[in-house]
């Protein structure tokens, strides 16, 4: 007796209902973890009880993994969709619309599976309150404790930056690599981030197989949260590296949207007692401690603060630079793809989030002769509260 070769009618359909029935209630949860999005307590106790513990789960199951398991997923999943396409395509040259329409839905379903599971881990943490960083709420300044302030700041820049292991062209290295920074990493957060709002876990920092496909995408890090991996790209200079490092693993401790990673990660890294974690957190912030000047300060006074930035602060800018510049063949469909992640998430300002600048608020306020005279203020941004918490209040 020869084998069926084809599904009968009855039973293609049922097959085909069915997962048409699976990928309608893998989509209702979706709607349902957005709706429950919407409330700041709710997605505070879902991140702290649920998100983090998966996570840990996650950790438990990966830490031990000496490579990225994303990565390896990352191939499989365009594989698979490579794969998918090409079946249905030929499928449909061939009229087998049952098995075209039956691929489809197949693939179909494990988008939504994947979406569910990775919605389960990260949508709510989106919704949470603002990170619990200390900031400076006093937008009025004075312009010598400004000078002063950023004075003490590029004098402290300068002491790491010459106090730094560096390669025989002055690039600068990680002595511990990727698994001392890590170790280093993990410590400063757990020493200063005492919050109750981070969660207790410690994913690891991974390096990728195949870095350059990464940073072709202009991609210096991913935390991917079902395998608990904070991915990290080392084709880019090390001061990218180890900001990519901090950032993501601010990630995995429940900060989930952008301008807050960066805060946090901003925050860890200045009160890092590590000197080169602490030197990239100087280096990656003294033009915002610069603006402060450029707001308070006279142009003279500025001039004289930027010359006494030192000669190792522009060398390590200038291989940043040239690392970036052999980087980032396929940038702008990397930047296009995470943009549109980000709004999903409902991240209105896409990649946007990363770095929100300061704003010129201008209020009308009475003149006292009957009229309305119009002030500008300046709305800082937290990072610029955070820096003005650390260095113009402390």
């Amino acid at each position: 007796m020869q084998p069926k070769l084809y599904i009968d009618g009855k039973k293609y359909k049922r097959m085909v209902a069915g997962k048409a029935i699976a990928i309608g209630v893998m989509a209702a949860l979706l709607i349902i973890l957005a709706l429950m999005k919407l409330s700041v307590d709710i997605c505070e106790w879902y991140s702290l009880n649920v998100s983090a513990n998966l996570i840990k789960a996650a950790n438990a199951l990966t830490g031990w993994i000496p490579f990225s398991l994303f990565e390896i997923l990352i191939y499989a999943a365009v594989a698979l969709a490579i794969s998918f396409f090409i079946f249905i395509i030929v499928a449909l040259c061939r009229k087998q619309f049952r098995r075209a329409l039956n691929s489809f839905v197949n693939l179909a379903l494990i988008v939504v599976i994947v979406g569910t599971v990775y919605g389960a881990f990260a949508i709510l943490p989106y919704g949470r309150a603002p990170a619990d960083i200390p900031a400076y709420e006093n937008s009025q300044l004075e312009g010598e404790k400004v000078y002063d302030m950023t004075e003490s700041y590029i004098a402290e820049l300068s002491r790491l930056a010459k106090n730094q292991d560096r390669a025989d062209n002055g690039e600068l290295v990680i002595s511990g690599g990727l698994e001392g920074l890590n170790e280093s990493l993990q410590a400063t957060y757990e020493r200063v981030l005492t919050s109750d709002y981070y969660y207790d876990t410690d994913s690891k920092l991974k390096k990728w197989l195949w870095p350059e496909l990464m940073s072709a995408f202009s991609i210096s890090g991913i935390f991917f949260a079902p395998t608990a991996e904070c991915n990290v790209c080392t084709a880019y200079y090390t001061t990218t590296t180890v900001a990519a490092a901090a950032h993501e693993m601010a990630h995995s401790k429940g900060v989930q949207r952008e301008s807050d990673a960066n805060l946090v990660s901003y925050y860890v890294m200045l009160n890092s007692e590590d000197k080169l974690v602490k030197y990239v957190g100087y280096y990656t912030l003294v033009n915002k401690m610069l603006l402060f000047v450029r707001d308070w300060c006279t142009e003279e006074e500025y001039e004289q603060l930027y010359a006494m930035l030192p000669d190792e602060y522009f060398a390590d800018c200038e291989f940043a630079a040239a690392y970036s510049r052999s980087q980032g063949a396929l940038g702008g469909i990397g930047t296009f793809f995470n943009n549109i992640y980000l709004q999903l998430s409902g991240t209105e300002d896409g990649v946007g989030d990363y770095n929100p600048g300061n704003e010129t608020i201008i209020e009308q306020i009475p003149d006292g002769e009957g009229g309305i005279e119009e002030v500008a203020r300046i709305e800082y941004s937290d990072v610029s509260k955070m820096l003005l918490y650390m260095f113009y209040d402390g």
